[in-house]
């Protein structure tokens, strides 16, 4: 279960690795009274701001767009929203506990990107696909899986115009729940429960880019367990000293309101919350990534050619028509023979997904489980799409039908009020090429 490759004239050995708001911005009554003491108790230096996993500061105006600055007390849509704390954040977007006062409950305002220029894709594009789902036809027992888009509205700000969303409150990660078990593995149980209900929400939608922290666990009663989080937590914030209205005066840390899993963890539900692929049920079985797209240190390549060289030691040479159909291939790949390009890969380096999982498996993980994991990741991962399986021929594998153990067991206690955030970003998302760079969004 080693990779045995050579690049160039560097020959190693590679274990299974996977590794409108105005310039002027008035505070609301509820945050005026906290300013001077929030000022002086959090005064932190730039290293420390730094170092907390939350989304970038200079992700607020950058090449034209970036986030809206948001704070505790901000009003939106008319002050019918009113923010009350912060859910978390991804790359395009932060989102926010808010109460909605006209249906006298709480929401999670989701408020993306004003788009920044030339970049790629565009946060634009989940709108449209949001309304297209709310108008499918709710027999489809997916849709109980899908987050549901309550309103939408456009919000004018010092970085531009933003496109905001609102959803139901929901609970954490499935990401988070996975912190709280020993080697972030789930009870097998639990990952056939997960797995089903996305496949279900996958063949609602076609297509879902499903990770860990894309799924949500379902709050039941979920005013009455806001209002008891809320009245015993506080809020964390930290000054950014940032004196430019484009940017916020503090950067508030993300948390989630927390599920009592000793009670639900036997009848807890899921719903995905964003679209795109991934590789989820062996991450969720084997508690680790299938692909780790970053190379070691004494292999001279980008994270592309390493990620490229993974799947081609896994599943073999991609096939050459498959590769003529690639805006980008002849950058990596030789068109004339299929051969990734300064990479000599030798017959040694390939691997089985049988081999892969017999390796990484963890001891609980009995030997007939480990061999119906095999035979459901082999119909998924495939290179070419229609080959693969659909999600309505998945659903039907014996591997995900009931469990004979019908008790799961909650992780041991662990803080999952926190939230596991996205890893910080080096750079703003990426440009596309100069050919294409005209007909983005600015």
């Amino acid at each position: 279960m080693l990779y045995r490759l050579s690049c160039g004239s560097l020959s190693f050995r590679q274990g299974l690795r996977r590794k409108h708001i105005p310039v002027t911005r008035p505070f609301t009554s509820l945050v005026q009274p906290w300013i001077s003491r929030l000022l002086a108790k959090f005064r932190r230096s730039p290293d420390l701001l730094a170092n907390l996993r939350e989304e970038p500061l200079d992700w607020y105006y950058v090449r034209g767009g970036g986030y809206h600055p948001v704070h505790i007390g901000d009003t939106f849509q008319n002050s019918r929203y009113t923010i009350v704390r912060k859910l978390g954040w991804g790359y395009y977007s932060t989102v926010w506990l808010a109460r909605d006062e006209l249906l006298d409950c709480h929401v999670a305002l989701k408020v993306l990107m004003h788009p920044m220029k030339g970049a790629l894709p565009s946060p634009e594009m989940e709108v449209p696909m949001l309304k297209r789902i709310n108008e499918i036809d709710d027999s489809h027992p997916g849709k109980a899986h899908i987050l549901r888009m309550l309103d939408t509205f456009k919000h004018e700000g010092p970085n531009g115009l933003h496109d905001c969303v609102t959803f139901g409150v929901q609970g954490n990660t499935v990401l988070s729940l996975q912190q709280a078990y020993p080697n972030r593995v789930l009870p097998i149980d639990l990952v056939k429960r997960i797995s089903r209900q996305m496949l279900l929400a996958l063949d609602f939608t076609h297509r879902c880019y499903i990770k860990p922290n894309n799924i949500l666990m379902v709050i039941e009663n979920p005013e009455e367990v806001i209002e008891s989080y809320l009245s015993n937590s506080d809020i964390s914030m930290h000054p950014t000293k940032a004196r430019s209205p484009h940017k916020p005066i503090f950067i508030v840390e993300s948390e989630c309101i927390p599920i009592d899993l000793e009670r639900h963890m036997n009848n807890i539900q899921f719903k995905l919350a964003d679209f795109g692929s991934g590789c989820i049920i062996y991450e969720l079985s084997i508690g680790r990534f299938m692909f780790n797209v970053t190379p070691p240190d004494d292999l001279p390549l980008s994270e592309e050619e390493y990620h490229l060289l993974l799947i081609i030691t896994l599943l073999g040479d991609l096939p050459l028509d498959f590769l003529k159909k690639g805006e980008w291939s002849n950058s990596f790949f030789d068109l004339e023979t299929g051969k990734p390009l300064g990479m000599d890969i030798s017959e040694d380096a390939n691997s089985t997904l049988a081999e892969i999982v017999e390796h990484w498996a963890p001891e609980s993980l009995a030997e007939d489980e480990r061999v119906g994991l095999v035979d459901l990741l082999s119909r998924m991962i495939r290179i070419l799409p229609q080959d693969r399986e659909t999600a309505q021929e998945l659903l039907e594998h014996p591997w995900l039908q009931c469990s004979d153990q019908p008790h799961i067991p909650p992780p041991p206690p662990f803080d999952i009020s926190r939230p596991i955030s996205p890893p910080r970003p080096q750079t703003p998302p990426p440009l596309p090429s100069p050919d294409t760079a005209e007909v983005m969004p600015a």
